[in-house]
């Protein structure tokens, strides 16, 4: 998951729709632009609802996201083998760990719509 705070929406990947079995709730008519582009057209997307089942055993969230074919991959910058050289960065926890990998695959992408049901505490 990628949370994103310039993103409007929020999306999850048709592979993980499929392979996890979420129903469509309902069609939207979506336009995507990125980095000040205007959208050239709007599609009719599938938003299907998804329950997010946080880690420290907190309350689920149900959400409604866009499904979309793919999320763009992130560099594997190996983030959590060099924190240690970071004093600003030993005591956090990093879930984007994957060592045998150049790309990260992001399957959601968390938006602005939903990103402060995660974020409540503090930003690092």
């Amino acid at each position: 998951m990628l949370f994103d705070s310039g993103s409007h929406g929020s999306f999850i990947t048709a592979s993980v729709v499929s392979s996890v079995g979420l129903p469509c709730v309902r069609q939207e008519l979506l336009g995507l632009s990125t980095l000040g582009k205007k959208a050239k057209s709007s599609n009719l997307t599938d938003v299907v609802e998804a329950e997010i089942n946080p880690l420290r055993g907190e309350i689920a969230l149900k959400l409604e996201t866009f499904v979309v074919p793919n999320i763009s991959p992130i560099r594997n910058e190996h983030i959590e083998i060099v924190k240690e050289d970071y004093d600003h960065l030993k005591k956090l926890w990093f879930s984007d760990v994957c060592k045998n990998s150049d790309e990260l695959k992001i399957d959601v992408l968390m938006g602005a719509d939903y990103l402060w049901a995660f974020q409540k505490d503090h930003i690092v």
